[in-house]
């Protein structure tokens, strides 16, 4: 845990992940917003400030190009129906 300068206080902790995506459930727990990409290396959130971030993760050489895709989805649902699309949806990223 780590104090900012900003006021905003930083958690860490690096575990490995069944699935790689960020769900967040709305208070009411009739909505959620999940993010995640097609090789996803690193997922992180601020609860202070609401965001959630899912870092591709793809090698590249020097001189090369490639296509980076991220997804967000927001819908009225549970985190079940939320692993549900992502498993379904993710082999049609990039």
């Amino acid at each position: 845990m780590e104090h900012g300068s900003d006021g905003i206080t930083y958690y860490y902790k690096a575990e490995p992940l069944n699935q790689s995506m960020l769900a967040t459930l709305s208070k009411d727990g009739k909505w959620i917003v999940v993010t995640f990409s097609h090789t996803t290396g690193n997922v992180w959130s601020n609860p202070e400030l609401t965001c959630q971030h899912v870092d591709e993760d793809r090698p590249l050489a020097p001189g090369q190009k490639t296509v980076l895709q991220v997804k967000l989805l927001v819908f009225r649902g549970t985190l079940n129906e939320a692993l549900k699309k992502v498993v379904a949806q993710r082999p049609a990223l990039q």
